[in-house]
Order: structure tokens, then sequence, then C-alpha cells
């Protein structure tokens, strides 16, 4: 068993880390204190990720609908490549500095609010600032075209 000594953090919403980060076999476990006032020992990937969102109770029970949307997938994946360290494309986004403004890291109802729905499934959300992280005034819905012209790497032509 070994102990990592990183910062506490709040994962979302319903559950705050309140004890070290601990290795049990491959995972790290971590204590978490849920809203309801329960502390259970969790995966700390799968409160990330939103896997696990609370204790088991049903304290912040999902109730927006939306859990197979196109809005939802997009939502867990912009925190996957942000905030877990494991995330193929982690360096890309979390590496760089690149993160998911507290709001909308804690509630997928609030990244709803200000988001809405795209018009189509086929577009993508998009930093406008792509050295700036995911906030309410940083991002839109744009095609997969006007994402692409939108990378660090683009060259801009006038």
């Amino acid at each position: 068993m070994m102990i990592r000594h990183d910062e506490m953090m709040v994962v979302n919403g319903y559950l705050k880390q309140v004890g070290l980060s601990v290795r049990l076999g491959k995972y790290r476990h971590a204590v978490f204190l849920c809203k309801c006032g329960e502390r259970k020992v969790l995966r700390r990937d799968h409160v990330a990720s939103g896997r696990t969102g609370n204790c088991g109770c049903n304290y912040g029970a999902t109730t927006h609908g939306e859990s197979y949307s196109h809005v939802y997938r997009v939502w867990q994946g912009m925190k996957h490549r942000c905030c877990n360290r494991n995330a193929a494309n982690f360096a890309r986004y979390g590496g760089r500095g690149i993160t998911v403004c507290e709001e909308w890291k804690a509630s997928f109802e609030t990244f709803f609010a200000d988001v809405g729905t795209p018009d189509s499934n086929e577009l993508q959300l998009d930093r406008i600032d792509n050295n700036r992280g995911y906030q309410k005034d940083n991002c839109r819905w744009v095609t997969r075209k006007e994402n692409q012209a939108n990378r660090r790497n683009s060259k801009k032509h006038e």
C-alpha cells in the first residue's frame, strides 16, 4: 500500500476528498465525504470521471435526463481530458494548464444551462481562446471544420 501525498480536492458537487490517496491494488482510493454526511472509501478515478456520483445514497441523484445525450458525452470528455492524468490526451489539455471551471466540473446541470443544446449532434464544443480553460465566456458550439481552424497550430491567414 502506497500513500500519495497529493492535495485534497473536491472532485464533484457531492463528494469531497477528505483523506490521502492510497494505492490499493491497481487503483488509487481515498476517503470521501458525501453531502449526505456519509464517509466512504472510493476509487478516485471513478469519482473524478463522474462514474461514482455519491456514496450510494440518493442524494444528488441525476434527474436531468441527459445521461445518454451528445451534450453529456461532451461534458464527460471535457472533464476527462482536463482532470484525468491517465487520459491519452491529458498532456494537451490538463497537462498544459487547461482547466474546467469549478461550476462545470461539479455540475452537469450548470454546464448544460450555460452551453445549451447544440443545433446538431455534429457540433463540437470549442474554446474561443485555446490558452484559456473551459468556462462560459470562452466556449461555443462550432462545426468540426471551425474547431480545426481554431487549433494552436493552425495558421491564421488574412
